[in-house]
């Protein structure tokens, strides 16, 4: 007959422990419920973001974007004038295309065409491709690493 009281001693730990357990949720339930409902019920609003809020950006993210889409413009501007450096014959030159890829943060990519003449007078159109890297306040290192003729 000892061994059915044994049996039932392990049981009842577990019980207590789930019961102990089903207290615990319903409280953790009461106290999220509490939290959720109450301010509901007092009609009580979470403040939204108004029209002109959401529409304007921070400060700081517009100086951001702006310093960004300098940098960009400058990275654009000094590829090309080592492109035009490069070409046979650098009079007159046209970048229609040109784009700028950052490179993480740390400098950019430039890949774009460009329209010159050769010495003749015809026209001639090549591929280009630029690395930029800022190395100082207004200083560039800027490396063509690609220009070749269509």
């Amino acid at each position: 007959m000892s061994a059915p009281q044994q049996v039932q001693d392990v049981a009842a730990p577990r019980k207590r422990k789930s019961r102990v357990l089903s207290v615990l949720g319903v409280v953790v339930g009461a106290v999220v419920g509490y939290v959720v409902i109450t301010p509901v019920i007092r009609g009580e609003e979470t403040p939204q973001p108004t029209a002109e809020e959401l529409a304007a950006p921070p400060a700081a993210d517009a100086r951001d974007r702006a310093s960004a889409a300098q940098a960009a413009r400058d990275a654009e501007t000094h590829c090309e004038q080592a492109v035009a450096e490069r070409l046979n014959s650098p009079a007159n030159p046209d970048f229609p295309e040109a784009h700028e890829t950052s490179l993480a943060g740390l400098g950019h990519e430039v890949r774009g065409v460009v329209e010159s003449q050769d010495s003749s007078g015809a026209s001639v159109r090549s591929t280009f491709e630029c690395t930029v890297f800022p190395v100082g306040a207004g200083q560039f290192s800027v490396t063509v690493t690609e220009l070749s003729e269509q």
